[in-house]
């Protein structure tokens, strides 16, 4: 492994499949990880397991008899809420890792069977993140807060509706109780990037549209929006978050579609959405944080945000690490916690992680490109944006334009 790659031997892991030969093969896998390991033959003899040991994760198999791995990793949420969840699973069951981790069931799947040491680099990257998110940095700022952030009733409802399969029509119900979420979903959805008719506009359509996934992203992102009091200036920056955040997610989905040729998976889609989140607590609930990394910018223009705070002495506590600790605490699939956390770039990122992290940092100077561009002539397209399909490119900022004058940010 890596030189950098942290040890496991603080963490401990409970496997629980029904089948001999997988246990017997992930404890070959991690036999020189120095994790403690324990082995479960079945979703009752994990939570057995369970009451009499500390787990820090728990991997379990999805076909299992009496308790499949939903069933057993819902239990596990419940009873256990700071234990991080995985799911293992089959080809054929992407629809359930689907399911498990838009109601939070589990953060991350691997696939079965996996390649080489996919086991061992997926659960050094989870640890490592762990430890991150538990460092004496990020927790003494944390601590500081004393009106912390949480999930709106909305977002839960929303979330346990997910959970039981309930229809467009009862999901649609829960969100038309926000009146704040329900007209910015429809103002996105109604935009020129998403072409939904605004004359049969409908959150049934939005829903389809934009996906459960990205509904539910908003309805979190919504209500931290109107989370603690503001200055205008502070409100300002806000739209500005805001409309960065709309515009970052919409560009990952093309530029994926643009690099792969295929639609960006529903799991991932709405992560530009979530990856500066950091910012949006910070002027909720560390204002005055906020306004000094500001005021660094002013002072340094050629400074973004994040090396602003660097530069004041917050490295480990910085919007990354805050925005990455809430959504791990929120119970965010891995993959969004990962994107907040490394969207500034770090080697130390989870290999299955990197496509999605190059979009949305590409996604970041296509944002940044059209903050401080004119219309742009075709063969001035920005070097960075060199691999992908020019015309598919053109008609990407053309639509990002189109869907920030919408929100009232040219």
């Amino acid at each position: 492994m890596e030189g950098n790659a942290p040890d496991l031997s603080t963490v401990t892991i409970l496997f629980v499949d029904d089948e001999d030969n997988i246990l017997r093969s992930l404890r070959r896998e991690l036999a020189d990880s120095e994790a403690e390991i324990f082995l479960a033959g079945s979703a009752e003899e994990g939570l057995k397991l369970l009451e009499r040991e500390r787990v820090d994760i728990v991997v379990s198999d999805y076909r299992m008899p009496v308790m499949n791995g939903i069933e057993f990793l819902g239990l596990v949420r419940k009873r256990y809420p700071g234990v991080y969840r995985v799911m293992l699973s089959g080809f054929m069951e992407q629809h359930i890792v689907l399911k498990a981790l838009s109601s939070g069931v589990a953060s991350v799947s691997i696939p079965k069977p996996w390649e080489g040491e996919k086991l061992q680099e997926e659960i050094r990257h989870l640890t490592r993140t762990r430890r991150l998110l538990k460092s004496p940095e990020i927790l003494n700022v944390v601590n500081a807060i004393e009106d912390l952030p949480t999930l709106p009733d909305v977002y839960r409802e929303f979330a346990r509706a997910v959970e039981a399969d309930s229809s467009c029509e009862e999901l649609s119900r829960i969100i038309s109780r926000d009146i704040a979420t329900t007209t910015r979903i429809l103002h996105v959805a109604s935009s020129a990037y998403y072409r939904v008719d605004s004359k049969s506009l409908s959150l049934e359509k939005a829903l389809m549209h934009i996906g459960i996934n990205g509904i539910r992203d908003m309805l979190l992102f919504a209500s931290l929006l109107e989370h603690g009091n503001r200055s205008s200036t502070q409100s300002e920056q806000l739209a500005r978050i805001a409309s960065h955040s709309f515009t970052v997610n919409c560009a990952i989905g093309e530029l994926h579609r643009l690099k792969f040729g295929k639609p960006l998976p529903e799991a991932y889609g709405s992560v530009g959405l979530t990856h500066d989140i950091g910012k949006v607590i910070m002027l909720g609930s560390l204002p005055e944080r906020f306004d000094a990394v500001i005021a660094q910018m002013h002072d340094q223009p050629d400074a973004d945000f994040h090396q602003s705070e660097l530069s004041l002495g917050f490295a480990g506590s910085t919007h990354v690490e805050i925005g990455a600790f809430f959504l791990d605490l929120w119970g965010l699939p891995e993959v969004s916690v990962t994107t907040s956390l490394y969207h500034h770039g770090s080697e130390a990122c989870n290999a299955s992680f990197l496509d999605i992290l190059d979009l949305c940092r590409t996604a970041h100077l296509l944002d940044d490109y059209l903050e401080g561009s004119t219309d742009t002539e075709e063969n001035e397209l920005p070097s960075f944006l060199a691999g992908f399909e020019e015309q598919g490119i053109i008609n990407l900022i053309a639509g990002l334009k189109q869907l920030q004058e919408s929100q009232g940010v040219s």
